[in-house]
């Protein structure tokens, strides 16, 4: 096992690029990629450390815009809600998180300046308190959001399927809890479902809670130790999945940092442990420059998950990242299987190549930007799946490429566009997608803008379009207002008449005092497939 995984280990160095967006997204810097009424998406995800609840901020040069808080993640992308007024970010604005000290982004509104919180690698010691001084003067400092939803869908179809949900999510984060560095996060949501019109005249209703994040930490500047335990996500390696068990990093050096990390998997959906499924793992990053200047980050972790004395994986990972001053920059992750035992015997082989992911982004001016997206990816056998029948089990290779090119003609407009093709098993299920959007802000104010988007995707199965309109405007500073609509049509294997849905929204956004912030959704839905009404309503405490 150790000489398997040592060798791998060696590969993955040597041959792996050395491009990639390190799994710890403290001190990175991302880029909007587009921007809706409601939503501001940005070019990390998963492989970089971004995790459901994270609050970045978009900035332009010194000026803070807006704070964000992720609701949606892809592997290498996400969607974020903008706690204030989305009109007011651009596409190409710089996003910044740090997730060691989150109360720095409040003592960064008032002195206009940016956040800064430095990675390891940066700071000047020599100008840091001493421990006695920081426990003198350092006191908890606590920051997060509690909210409140519920949403309602009439339905005015024949089938009559009505659903109604309820729903709270906690974010908290306390820092400097008793003593200087140690800090206390908790994530959670819980959601009350309930359906109508199920068979027999029948209504379900069912509870679900989720425990994202429950968990203690030690990080001190003037310590190489960082340590955590509890319920946690371990930042560098983003194959883990949510760990009840503990993880701790060593600054070797200013450019090395070691880390390993321990416990049993969690059910991400819901707040179950799981004791049957232990995860162990170790890594290694260096990190050379500052995302100002030249950055090089690049992490290599060896992981095992096992089912008491039955391997369910064993793995070597590769990603990172190597950027200069925001002009252009390459990311990657590897993922390589190590196969002993059954799994030996299910792939045939000792080592698999799973997944590669490759991207690469370039400012040919400062209107025009570039982004080409490539990746292969193979499902693999775990615990879970070793039993599943082989004409059952999809282990065809998965390959995609897709391009994209943002322009700023003006002040004030951005237009996107881009295309893409994904294939398995030797190209015999293809699919086609092509996009294109234009926004406009400052129509007849400087708070006011359109989105529009358009779609085209060409599948085996299926082919359609989608457009979405969305019209915006702020006002004051801390409310907003924003109508839309979008049509979706689309025509099933074997048919010839085309099927249409059609939609429309109101979305309000208002500001109750400093902490409160409530949110209305009313949207009609017409076409072949959704008859009805959805109604959503909500209210956020910001600490």
């Amino acid at each position: 096992m150790r000489k398997h995984l040592t060798s791998c280990a060696l590969a993955v160095l040597v041959f792996a690029p050395a491009a990639a967006a390190s799994g710890d997204p403290a001190d990175r810097e991302f880029k909007v990629t587009f921007v809706t009424a409601e939503l501001v998406y940005l070019n990390g995800g998963r492989a970089e450390g971004l995790f459901v609840g994270a609050r970045p901020t978009v900035w332009r040069g010194d000026q803070k815009i807006v704070d964000l808080e992720v609701r949606h993640l892809a592997e290498h992308s996400s969607a974020c809600l903008a706690l204030g007024a989305s009109a007011d970010v651009r596409i190409g604005d710089l996003v910044g998180i740090s997730l060691s000290v989150d109360h720095a982004a409040d003592t960064a509104i008032t002195t206009g300046s940016p956040p800064s919180v430095p990675h390891p690698d940066d700071r000047d010691r020599s100008k840091e308190p001493s421990p006695s001084l920081a426990i003198a003067t350092t006191h908890a400092a606590s920051s997060g959001a509690v909210a409140i939803q519920y949403s309602h869908w009439d339905d005015r179809s024949d089938a009559n399927l009505d659903f109604a949900q309820g729903r709270v999510d906690v974010n908290l984060r306390v820092e400097d809890l008793w003593t200087p560095g140690l800090s206390f996060v908790v994530r959670s949501s819980g959601q009350q479902d309930r359906r109508a019109g199920l068979s027999g005249g029948q209504s379900d209703d069912s509870w679900t809670s989720r425990i994202a994040t429950f968990s203690l930490a030690y990080r001190r500047a003037d310590s190489r130790l960082e340590v955590s335990a509890g319920r946690i996500n371990p930042a560098r390696v983003g194959a883990t999945g949510q760990l009840d068990g503990a993880s701790g990093e060593y600054q070797v050096t200013n450019q090395l940092h070691l880390g390993a990390f321990a416990g049993a998997n969690a059910q991400w959906q819901y707040s179950e442990h799981r004791p049957d499924l232990q995860t162990y793992g170790v890594y290694a990053n260096v990190r050379r420059g500052t995302a100002r200047e030249l950055l090089f980050d690049q992490t290599i972790s060896v992981l095992g998950q096992y089912h008491g004395r039955v391997t369910s994986r064993e793995a070597v990972f590769s990603q990172g990242r190597i950027s200069m001053r925001g002009r252009w920059s390459l990311s990657h992750s590897v993922e390589v299987d190590v196969n002993r035992g059954w799994r030996k015997l299910e792939a045939g082989e000792s080592i698999s190549l799973s997944s590669i992911f490759a991207q690469g982004q370039v400012h040919l001016s400062r209107a025009l930007a570039a982004t080409l997206t490539w990746d292969t990816r193979k499902s693999f056998r775990s615990y879970e799946s070793r039993n599943v029948a082989d004409s059952l089990f999809d282990d065809r290779v998965r390959r995609g490429v897709r391009v994209q090119v943002d322009v700023l003609p003006s002040t004030g407009l951005s237009l996107s566009g881009g295309a893409g093709t994904r294939s398995a098993g030797g190209g015999v299920d293809r699919t086609r997608s092509y996009n294109a959007a234009a926004r406009k802000q400052g129509l007849w104010n400087s708070r006011s803008n359109i989105s529009v988007q358009y779609s085209v995707f060409q599948g085996k199965n299926t082919d359609g379009s989608s457009w979405n309109a969305v019209l915006g405007q702020g006002i004051r500073q801390r409310h907003w207002i924003s109508l839309g609509t979008g049509i979706y049509r689309y025509t099933p294997e074997g048919q010839s008449q085309q099927r249409v849905n059609r939609r429309i929204d109101l979305t309000l956004r208002v500001a109750i005092g400093r902490h409160l912030t409530l949110n209305g959704l009313g949207q009609l839905n017409g076409g072949d497939d959704t008859q009805g009404r959805r109604v959503e309503t909500g209210l956020t405490f910001q600490l």
